[in-house]
């Protein structure tokens, strides 16, 4: 039997289920209706990933740099790197780069670091007792922590994977924007979501495991820099 839904990001079980969504009635959080869409795990793992153009090489190195001006160690992991900008850009800036994607194609736009990303589920990795725990300076979640099945299992697996004094990075786009973009944008995201959050609940989560919030921006998404506690 599976386990009763909950809340990811205030484990509460009382929820309200108006398919294809369902919402806490204790933080008003949205995510998928349960069971989560059998389709998104497929949809992400067979995507095309297409090579960073010159535009997205370019915010890949600024990201780099802000992260940079926020640990003074070099070892980063990407939680769905996808086109790998981000750890390639941080690798010409000699950090220590490390990630896992669910799409097989990602490692075609990363072949130099091939040995240091996989492909699987974040969610699926013994992060507590695997060989790098407590081991980088900052843990990224570009796009991706919505994609997770349990928003709060994957900062658990960040927390573990952080250094003392470390930061999580987290950048989304809260559901008040989405639709402010329009019904068709929030029609063709649905599939490849679970969590709809707002700027709340990403504060809540962040905060309900050890994270200190230093940043929180807004942009193409909202921008959030959390430090361990």
């Amino acid at each position: 039997m599976p386990d009763a839904p909950r809340c990811p990001i205030c484990d509460s079980h009382d929820l309200r289920t108006e398919p294809p969504f369902a919402s806490c009635l204790a933080c008003e959080c949205v995510q998928q209706s349960w069971p989560f869409d059998a389709r998104r795990r497929d949809i992400l793992s067979r995507q095309a990933i297409a090579a960073p153009n010159s535009e997205r090489i370019e915010s890949a190195r600024r990201i780099v740099d802000m992260l940079q001006s926020h640990v003074h160690g070099r070892r980063i992991y990407e939680v769905g790197f996808g086109d790998g900008a981000v750890l390639s850009a941080a690798a010409l800036k000699s950090w220590q780069v490390a990630g896992i994607e669910l799409a097989q194609a990602s490692l075609a736009c990363v072949p130099d670091l091939a040995a240091t990303v996989e492909i699987g589920d974040f969610l699926s990795r013994d992060h507590e007792h695997g060989d790098d725990a407590g081991s980088y300076d900052v843990v990224l979640f570009s796009y991706s922590l919505e994609q997770m099945d349990d928003a709060n299992a994957a900062m658990e697996g960040a927390a573990e994977l952080l250094s003392h004094g470390g930061i999580v990075y987290v950048e989304l786009v809260p559901l008040s924007d989405l639709n402010g973009r329009g019904p068709e944008r929030a029609r063709n995201e649905l599939p490849q979501r679970v969590l709809f959050p707002e700027a709340e609940h990403v504060r809540e989560l962040l905060w309900r495991h050890g994270l200190t919030i230093e940043d929180e921006t807004t942009g193409v998404g909202w921008r959030w820099i959390a430090r361990s506690r």
